[in-house]
């Protein structure tokens, strides 16, 4: 007999709420999904425990995974694998439990010095980053992911209760596929994650095979993660040469006169202009506006050159926009001389943006980096960047009354 009994539901109705469980019900996920159909020769095949080849035991130093059987599968019939990369265990073992209630794996990495080692062995479809953790945020630890050219479209998708929306940006710009914020839903977190690996399987960039490139097939052009990938190589191993950031001028403008369409067919075909011009260096767009180019092997007084060419071609060859008008476009180009005292890929390129700044207030449109820019240059940096806080504004009398406010 049970020790509860209940008599009527008025009575039931506080023991109710006083007995609440702490973990979900056994298949709670049935509401979003059904169980998977297991092939018979599957199920026979089966062990009874773990496999221990899987790595699906947990461990004491944060590691641990849950093996589902079955669910959102892989090509090969194996369920869907996430790398949980998160330093809150209980956020983590949430996200765990919920992904492994879908008949996923999950494994969580609560380090991020682990991260790397973690995915090269558990060979995830995709990674749940968080954003702030102790010694290494999750955009610093993503830019470094996606310097490894194996995991360059490894989806990656953040799981964050950061609210400022600034940061969605940035996080984007780091290279993640998608930003995701606390508390969420197991249904929203579910379909985020299965539909993001769907989606990654179906997007695969081409490859040049000569060169095995990665390849825009909108532009043509090699992607940006491949471009920061070779600069990273560069970097690490002191190749000479230099890196050009070319910034098309007058962007929002031609926005709001040609639409959102017809200026990225323009962009596109700039892009293509740009990289013949570069040829056979690589060259990559690397937002809306801008390209980035990486020239190897060239001499110092070579790359003034280099850079003058980009902008004089660029803005010689005239662009077609809805087939009425003719324009040609201006623009500014930044360049740093490599390997000079660059850290990491981040390092080089903001060396690269600050020269472009520098590169505006020039005739040429054409401006090498400098390490230790003089007060004056400062100043118009901080102008450009908008660096400059106003600590005093004077507000003018209101109408009708004769005193300042």
């Amino acid at each position: 007999m049970s020790a509860i009994e209940p008599t009527s539901r008025a009575q039931d109705e506080p023991l109710r709420y006083r007995l609440r469980a702490e973990t979900p019900p056994p298949h709670y996920w049935r509401r979003w999904t059904d169980d998977p159909a297991i092939p018979e020769a599957i199920v026979t095949a089966a062990p009874e425990g773990p496999n221990p080849s899987d790595g699906a035991a947990g461990t004491s130093d944060g590691h641990s995974e849950a093996s589902g059987d079955g669910g959102q599968q892989r090509a090969d019939g194996a369920p869907f694998r996430i790398l949980i990369v998160e330093d809150d265990r209980a956020q983590a073992l949430f996200a765990q439990s919920v992904l492994h209630g879908a008949s996923m794996q999950a494994e969580v990495e609560m380090t991020p010095d682990g991260v790397v080692a973690a995915i090269e062995r558990f060979n995830p479809d995709l990674v749940l980053m968080d954003l702030h953790m102790p010694g290494q945020n999750g955009m610093a630890l993503t830019m470094h992911i996606r310097q490894r050219p194996q995991f360059v479209h490894l989806p990656i998708v953040f799981l964050t209760g950061d609210p400022d929306p600034e940061r969605q940006f940035e996080v984007l710009e780091s290279g993640a596929d998608d930003f995701l914020t606390k508390p969420i839903r197991p249904r929203h977190l579910i379909a985020a994650v299965s539909n993001r690996i769907k989606r990654a399987r179906q997007h695969t960039p081409q490859r040049l095979p000569s060169a095995n490139r990665m390849i825009n097939p909108e532009t043509g052009l090699p992607t940006r993660a491949y471009l920061m990938q070779q600069l990273g190589q560069a970097l690490d191993a002191g190749k000479s040469g230099g890196l050009f950031f070319i910034e098309i001028s007058g962007a929002p403008g031609l926005r709001e006169r040609y639409g959102y369409a017809s200026f990225e067919q323009l962009m596109a075909e700039a892009g293509r202009h740009l990289g013949k011009t570069a040829a056979p260096h690589t060259l990559a767009r690397l937002n809306d506006n801008s390209f980035l180019a990486m020239a190897l092997g060239l001499e110092r007084d070579e790359l003034v050159k280099f850079a003058h060419d980009l902008r004089d071609r660029l803005g010689k060859t005239p662009f077609t926009v809805r087939e009425e008008d003719t324009l040609h476009l201006r623009s500014s180009v930044g360049y740093a001389t490599l390997p000079d005292t660059f850290a990491d890929t981040g390092s080089a390129l903001e060396a690269t943006g600050r020269a472009v700044l520098q590169a505006r207030q020039q005739a040429d449109g054409v401006a090498t980096y400098q390490a230790d820019p003089e007060p004056e240059d400062g100043m118009h940096l901080s102008l450009n960047d908008e660096a400059l806080e106003l600590a005093y504004q004077p507000i003018v009398s209101v109408a009708g009354s004769h005193l300042a406010q």
